[in-house]
């Protein structure tokens, strides 16, 4: 398995290997390529990227804190200035394809700098002083890198919240991490407070027409 999206395209262009993902941040130029592009097939996959937050200890266990991270984050200049038009922003799990999807479940914290910070201030951290310090954790696989850099930006520059202990997993524990992504909450949670890059992909849509 090759963790690294960007060494999987040069051994594709390298004719080393007949498939590769199209690495996050690349998608415009990769579709502009006068080959590349004619190589590229789009699939809809229903997936959905989430930053999770340790509301069992604080400051996440603010009820407040939490509504004011949501706040604080544009998902859609992720999509429109990072990965170049891939993908929907989101403030619930499902996608929008699935069964039960409520496209206003969530949308009250959809990206509002103004909310997040008068959300950030009624916790008792205005401007982000005071705030804890933080560990941010994610995988080391994927386009994992260029995903906790814009939320770090973002916290940063919505909140005045410093993200900056970057905790990258050992490339070897990678593969398995991504492998057991579905469990890695239960069992191979590292000590960190908040958590990004697990991603939820829902191939089999019945269980969740029970839920409805």
């Amino acid at each position: 398995m090759i963790g690294d999206p960007n060494a999987e395209l040069a051994g594709y262009r390298n004719n080393e290997l007949e498939i590769s993902r199209v690495p996050p941040g690349t998608e415009s130029a990769t579709l502009s390529d006068a080959t590349l592009g004619q190589e590229v097939v789009r699939i809809l996959d229903l997936s959905s990227v989430a930053l999770f937050l340790n509301n069992a200890t604080p400051p996440f266990n603010n009820q407040k804190v939490r509504q004011a991270f949501s706040a604080a984050i544009d998902r859609d200049a992720w999509i429109d200035q990072v990965i170049n038009g891939v993908g929907r922003a989101a403030t619930s799990w499902l996608p929008p394809e699935l069964p039960g999807h409520d496209p206003n479940l969530g949308s009250e914290y959809g990206f509002n700098p103004d909310l997040a910070r008068r959300l950030l201030a009624e916790a008792g951290y205005p401007d982000g002083a005071g705030f804890p310090s933080v560990t941010f954790s994610f995988p080391n696989v994927g386009g994992e890198q260029i995903i906790a850099e814009f939320v770090q930006a973002q916290i940063k520059s919505n909140l005045g919240v410093d993200m900056n202990r970057l905790c990258t997993l050992n490339p070897v524990f990678s593969p398995l991490f991504v492998q057991v992504q579905y469990l890695h909450k239960k069992w191979a949670r590292p000590p960190t407070r908040e958590s990004l890059g697990s991603t939820r992909r829902y191939y089999d849509i019945e269980p969740y027409r029970a839920l409805r």
